[in-house]
């Protein structure tokens, strides 16, 4: 390790000199030559300056441990202590990684370098089996236009709840109805949007990843709306869901009596 200087035991007027003078030392060409090289620098600053001396006296050997090592890290040993050599790297490697200004530029640079997952999970070319999942992905789609009209396209975009503030239409109670496709599940929009996410006749890494992570969220979303309609409605929600599937139609289901459809309009899940 490389021979510190106490600073406290030497006159800021000297401290250049000093270390120039032994840096002769840990600078020399071998331990013999360090050896030497400190007993001048002993001779020299003896009298002038005794605490010093002392000092790297004390240290003896252990101050010249580096020359045992190959001469190729003699540089990197040449240093106070390990720790301070570790955080002089860190603080090295560190300040040459500029701090990115804003979100705005984070966001830049992610989309900058995306990268598309485009490795093949399945594939299929046969004509028959591509025909099919292609249909399933457009039926799913529709299955999701015809939902929302279903139970009104418009207020589940929040248009009509804005053009009902601006001209100060009253707002409606939600009622409970159960129009066409929603006697067969009960979320035939969460429905249609699985059809299309997994119908595909490539499905690559990332289209799987997307897939899953889609699925994912409906899961946990139908689970929460479930929850706020039974607070809602309570146990005529509790009847429907025992009466009509989530989103599979099972044989076993019975479909939801006609007459919950008499009342009026517009609260349905999706």
């Amino acid at each position: 390790m490389k021979p510190g200087l106490p600073q406290a035991l030497l006159p800021k007027t000297r401290q250049a000199h000093v270390r120039a003078t032994l840096r002769r030392v840990y600078r020399a060409a071998s331990a013999d030559a360090a050896r030497l090289a400190y007993a001048a620098f002993e001779h020299a600053w003896g009298t002038r300056c005794p605490g010093v001396v002392t000092s790297l006296r004390e240290g003896g050997d252990e101050l010249l441990t580096f020359f045992r090592f190959p001469k190729a890290q003699w540089e990197t040993l040449r240093t106070t202590n390990l720790i301070e050599r570790l955080h002089e790297e860190f603080r090295r490697r560190v300040k040459t990684q500029g701090s990115l200004p804003s979100e705005d530029a984070a966001l830049i640079l992610l989309f900058w370098q995306w990268q598309p997952m485009l490795d093949p999970i399945w594939t299929t070319q046969q004509p028959i089996a591509v025909a099919i999942l292609r249909t399933i992905f457009w039926l799913g789609f529709a299955l999701v236009l015809l939902s929302t009209f279903l139970i009104n396209h418009f207020e589940l975009f929040g248009l009509r709840q804005v053009i009902g503030r601006l001209l100060h239409w009253p707002e409606a109670a939600p009622e409970f109805k159960t129009p066409l496709l929603y006697k067969q599940v009960r979320h035939p929009l969460y429905l249609g949007f699985l059809l299309a996410f997994w119908a595909t006749p490539i499905m690559t890494a990332g289209h799987l990843l997307f897939a899953i992570a889609t699925t994912g969220y409906i899961l946990i979303a139908i689970q929460l709306e479930e929850h706020d309609l039974i607070n809602l409605f309570g146990d005529r929600y509790r009847r429907y869901r025992k009466q009509v599937s989530m989103l599979i139609p099972l044989p076993g289901k019975k479909l939801v009596d006609r007459q919950i459809d008499t009342a009026a309009p517009e609260w349905k899940q999706r």
